[in-house]
């Protein structure tokens, strides 16, 4: 879940920053989204990852694993919001801010807001 929601606020930062500055390549843009929403990706995540650590130590038998579990994606989802999903989509994207602006004009559609067979 961590990891999602970092790497969704790191992606609507890079939406916002290519608004923002139109005339940056896009390895400028992501570099400075990234810059932005660093500090709130760690506070956040330390926050979580202080509460675990204290359910870790005073927790006992099934709230231990637990703890642990959290600890873990914890790190691994602030590492790869971070460090891991902003390279793919540049790769994904080729490196080209044109190739990032086609592609946002596209609406998502969704087969199952036509009529159903209960509804008919």
């Amino acid at each position: 879940g961590y990891s999602i929601n970092d790497t969704i606020v790191v992606f609507d930062r890079i939406r916002e920053e290519l608004k923002l500055n139109p005339d940056t390549k896009l390895r400028d843009v992501i570099n400075n989204a990234i810059n932005k929403v660093f500090t709130r990706s760690l506070l956040t995540s330390a926050t979580t990852f202080l509460a675990s650590i204290a359910l870790f130590i005073w927790g006992g038998g099934v709230i231990n694993d637990l703890a642990f579990t959290f600890l873990v994606g914890v790190v691994t989802g602030t590492f790869s919001s971070i460090f891991i999903a902003s390279p793919i989509f540049f790769w994904y994207h080729k490196g080209d801010r044109k190739h990032v602006e086609k592609h946002q004009d596209v609406k998502p559609t969704y087969e199952w807001t036509g009529s159903s067979r209960a509804s008919e």
